[in-house]
């Protein structure tokens, strides 16, 4: 099941951005999928739900957007802005 590993790296890089940003948590992924991904978009958002269970971006939307070419891609991830102060 490829799709778990390739899911957990998209959620971990989600939350080293939203770390990068300060957000206290990401609220969505974008992701293209094309056909070399080799996975449903059905089963690869299930498999990032999955992966986030835990994190800060445990309750984050997933959108995977087919596309014609290539395979699984991080588009973009969507965090929460930071309350700070300055």
């Amino acid at each position: 099941m490829h799709e778990l590993a390739i899911a957990q790296e998209i959620v971990k890089r989600g939350v080293a951005e939203a770390e990068r940003q300060g957000a206290p948590r990401v609220t969505a992924f974008h992701v293209k999928l094309g056909p070399v991904g080799f996975a449903t978009a059905d089963n690869l958002r299930f498999c990032i739900q999955a992966a986030a269970h835990g994190t800060i971006a445990q309750d984050a939307q997933v959108h995977v957007r087919n596309v014609k070419k290539g395979g699984i891609v991080l588009q973009s991830v969507d965090v929460e802005e930071s309350q700070q102060t300055a």
